[in-house]
């Protein structure tokens, strides 16, 4: 599918975003659903 050093950077930058962004997703839900039980 990526032909170009541009798509594999681009899809890299998207992987590592996501490894970054979706820890930081999962404990803003688990920290809401706390405060949403107490």
């Amino acid at each position: 599918m990526y032909r170009t050093n541009g798509g594999v950077r681009g899809s890299w930058a998207i992987r590592q975003y996501r490894m970054r962004v979706r820890p930081m997703l999962m404990n803003f839900n688990i920290a809401s659903f706390d405060r949403a039980n107490t």
